[in-house]
């Protein structure tokens, strides 16, 4: 079984949706399209670290599942995220980036899990 959980971030950050809680792609689709724009800074290390913390490496972790995590943002970093994403490379978490608007390209390329740069 696929699950899914949704954080969105700015200066900081907050799970809309935890693992598990909807259980159809419908329901995922729908829910996104209701989620509020959470205007802010962009503080991406900071988010990274959240999701680590509170989605991945938290209760109820399969560990014979693998991770993805899709970053989505539209501008550049207020904060480091080199840490964070060696934190992330380091509990085998698989890393997209995708970027809209603003968004810087070389910041977006060093998120990315190491062949995945198109």
């Amino acid at each position: 079984t696929t699950q899914v959980s949704v954080v969105q971030y700015s200066s900081q950050s907050k799970i809309e949706f935890p693992l598990g809680k909807l259980s159809t792609h419908q329901e995922l689709l729908q829910a996104i399209r209701e989620l509020p724009y959470q205007g802010g800074g962009t503080r991406t290390g900071k988010a990274i670290n959240f999701v680590l913390d509170y989605v991945f490496l938290g209760a109820g972790r399969r560990p014979q599942v693998p991770f993805l995590l899709v970053l989505l943002t539209d501008g550049k970093s207020e904060d480091r995220v080199t840490e964070a994403v060696r934190r992330a490379q380091a509990a085998g978490i698989h890393m997209y980036a995708v970027g809209v608007g603003d968004a810087d390209i070389t910041e977006l390329r060093s998120i990315i899990t190491d062949g995945d740069s198109k």
